[in-house]
């Protein structure tokens, strides 16, 4: 019977980081798969933690409910990076989305 399902394909042994999460994940909630946004975010805060002059200051790429990706920057909402009166803002995410585009 098993030679007429065809051959399994061995089951690969979880890594020790994702055996972690895994367990650091409560019960019953399911994790949403990271998009290319969230990785951007990513991306963004830790180059923003790396600049003295934005400590303190908020800096986010987040997808709205429609999935469209949306700029905030200290509390003001923008449909485009290019609209964020700041240009380092504004350097900061053209950098960030370029490092997204090398590592993927």
């Amino acid at each position: 019977m098993l030679a007429e399902m065809g051959q399994a394909t061995p089951l690969e042994k979880p890594g020790l980081i994702s055996s972690i999460q895994h367990r650091l994940t409560p019960k019953g909630i399911e994790e949403r798969p990271r998009t290319f946004v969230d990785q951007i975010e990513e991306i963004v805060q830790r180059r923003v933690q790396a600049i003295p002059a934005f400590h303190g200051r908020e800096l986010h790429v987040r997808a709205d409910p429609a999935g469209v990706v949306r700029f905030q920057f200290d509390d003001q909402d923008y449909q485009s990076a290019n609209d964020i009166p700041n240009l380092t803002a504004r350097q900061l995410i053209a950098d960030s989305i370029e490092e997204w585009e090398e590592i993927t």
